[in-house]
């Protein structure tokens, strides 16, 4: 094991995501700094990224060549972090008497930097509370809930792309609902693997932050499902996704293992003994049975790997 890394073989991927399914990695490399990512990712081809693991479903054949988890969780104020970056500037990053900035490595876990806006009394990531996953795979998806979005917090993105680190502006991630530059994968180049992403927030009061973010937890907590998942499988569209798959009857349909939440009908739960298979099966059966039902064609948020 180096400082920074950890290589294993043959690895279980199904330890490493939210489904709890995946085959194996042939090698998997947990990283613990972006100077390790950077290595690993110059040193390896065929090199598939995990953050937190949501959002995604693994084949049960598992993944080719090496699989990198990205265990990272450095964080610095914009301007200490600027000055020893050696990135060229392409936005203001002074903070204000109002507003402060700080840069997080794309492994720390969004939960995490929701507390940290609120242990220093700024807003605008009271969203985040309670959504699983890291900083990376947010702003790959645009991740967000009660009608805020990474979108609306995200200062600037550093991403490693064809070698080089590059920094790039809010409007250069392309941010849309639910997806990104990096997502549509539209760059014309190697996919650009996200290394740190800054952060602006308000200051506020401490304890308005606080009670928002108890009101967004305690909402979470009534309408979602405990269990393995993925989060919400499918975008939405005129009305939520979920509205669909309820209205159509579909709420405990379960192929071997795989079964629509009875509490919020967008997340499918893996009961036990689910295959990437089953799930895949009973998405292609909600997507069918809501194209019937309302002439809607259901996209999934969730990524294949």
């Amino acid at each position: 094991m180096n400082n920074d890394y950890l290589i294993k073989t043959n690895a279980k991927l199904k330890n490493y995501t939210t489904f709890k399914i995946g085959g194996k990695a042939e090698m998997l490399i947990e990283c613990y700094s972006v100077d390790a990512i950077v290595e690993c990712v110059k040193k390896y081809e065929n090199i598939k990224i995990l953050g937190g693991g949501s959002n995604v479903l693994v084949s049960d054949d598992g993944i080719e060549g090496v699989v990198l988890i990205n265990r990272t969780n450095n964080i610095s104020e914009c301007e200490e972090w600027s000055v020893k970056s050696g990135v060229e500037d392409k936005i203001n990053l002074v903070s204000t008497p109002n507003s402060k900035t700080y840069v997080f490595d794309s492994g720390t876990r969004l939960s995490h930097v929701a507390r940290f806006f609120l242990d220093k009394s700024l807003s605008g990531l009271e969203f985040a509370e309670g959504i699983p996953g890291t900083m990376g795979g947010a702003v790959f998806m645009n991740a967000g809930a009660h009608c805020s979005s990474m979108k609306d917090v995200v200062e600037f993105v550093e991403v490693l792309r064809n070698g080089e680190i590059v920094r790039l502006t809010n409007e250069e991630c392309g941010f849309e609902y639910r997806n990104s530059f990096f997502k549509s994968r539209h760059n014309g180049c190697e996919r650009d693997v996200i290394l740190r992403v800054a952060i602006r927030g308000t200051s506020s009061n401490k304890m308005e932050i606080s009670l928002k973010m108890t009101k967004y937890r305690e909402f979470r907590r009534k309408t979602q499902p405990v269990g393995a998942s993925a989060g919400s499988v499918f975008k939405g569209g005129e009305k939520p996704a979920g509205y669909y798959i309820d209205n159509a009857g579909l709420k405990g349909l379960s192929i071997d293992g795989a079964e629509v939440s009875r509490v919020h009908a967008n997340f499918i739960l893996n009961t036990g003994f689910a295959s990437a298979k089953a799930v895949k099966d009973l998405i292609k059966t909600i997507k069918a049975r809501v194209k019937e039902e309302f002439g809607f064609e259901l996209e999934e948020e969730i990524e294949f790997i």
